[in-house]
């Protein structure tokens, strides 16, 4: 990408050329969109490692899971399995491990699934609970996705006339639960602040950048012990943690805590904009 005051000229890696008013990296946390923005080793140090990686399959939906809870199990050794069903006739796993080890870093971060599965199944095999069961049906599933979990902590949502969206600029991280909802935030912002200014490309994308940053700030916040009281290491340390989470349940506290907190997470109010001209909701 080179650009200039009027524009910005993009060549593909197919050889073909384009000039446009605004480029959007909507490319996720290693976007590439970043890297052109700010140059390859510095777009590839925004992202923050949290020192866990994930692996996320879906698999068919075992006799026994007759309900739609979640369930997390910790074998110790940093790791946690997980499993969701809901209402859907295949289970969603998850298997996550967190370790400050290069190998294991190197064998997950953009790697081929093979790879990455060979990983998880040498840090899983024999942990315990569905572990097994996972891992056997880990070998033929067609949606297997792993990655390192981190942060992208950009110093500029915007540069001239390319702006970054959602994870390629503030991946908050799945551990947050805020993903989505800052992807959504971000480009509705940019969208109202275009329309705000009515074609003004880089008066609207000022306005975004600085508009943004308050649902960033709040939405990268991470939640005291997170993401380490999630993949414990020891054992006396997953039984102290399971203790407390039975007096929390039988004491019903959880649900204290969620009566009060609420939804409306750092009391920030989404901007409006008529200017976008929706339709009421009915």
């Amino acid at each position: 990408m080179t650009q200039d005051a009027d524009g910005v000229d993009v060549t593909f890696s197919d050889g073909s050329t384009g000039r446009y008013d605004l480029v959007l990296g909507a490319d996720g946390q290693w976007s590439r969109t970043r890297r052109l923005m700010f140059g390859e080793e510095a777009g590839l140090g925004m992202f923050h490692r949290l020192n866990v990686h994930v692996a996320y399959f879906t698999v068919p939906r075992h006799a026994d899971e007759t309900d739609e809870l979640a369930r997390a199990f910790q074998p110790g050794g940093g790791r946690a399995v997980m499993s969701r069903t809901g209402s859907r006739p295949e289970t969603q796993a998850y298997l996550m491990l967190r370790t400050d080890s290069e190998e294991v870093r190197k064998a997950v971060e953009r790697q081929p699934a093979e790879t990455q599965k060979a990983l998880f199944e040498e840090r899983f095999r024999g942990a315990g609970w569905k572990a097994d069961q996972f891992l056997d049906a880990m070998r033929d599933t067609k949606d297997f996705y792993a990655d390192s979990i981190g942060q992208v902590k950009a110093p500029t949502m915007v540069q001239g006339r390319v702006a970054l969206l959602g994870d390629a600029g503030c991946c908050a991280s799945p551990v947050t639960g805020m993903g989505t909802t800052v992807s959504l935030i971000t480009a509705y912002v940019l969208a109202g602040e275009l329309a705000r200014n009515k074609g003004n490309v880089p008066l609207a994308l000022e306005a975004y950048n600085v508009n943004v940053k308050p649902y960033i700030d709040e939405a990268q916040k991470l939640m005291p012990g997170v993401p380490q009281l999630m993949t414990l290491k020891s054992r006396w340390a997953v039984a102290l943690f399971y203790a407390v989470i039975r007096i929390v349940s039988l004491l019903r506290i959880d649900r204290l805590v969620a009566s009060v907190t609420g939804e409306d997470k750092g009391g920030l109010t989404v901007p409006e904009y008529p200017e976008l001209k929706f339709a009421p909701v009915a």
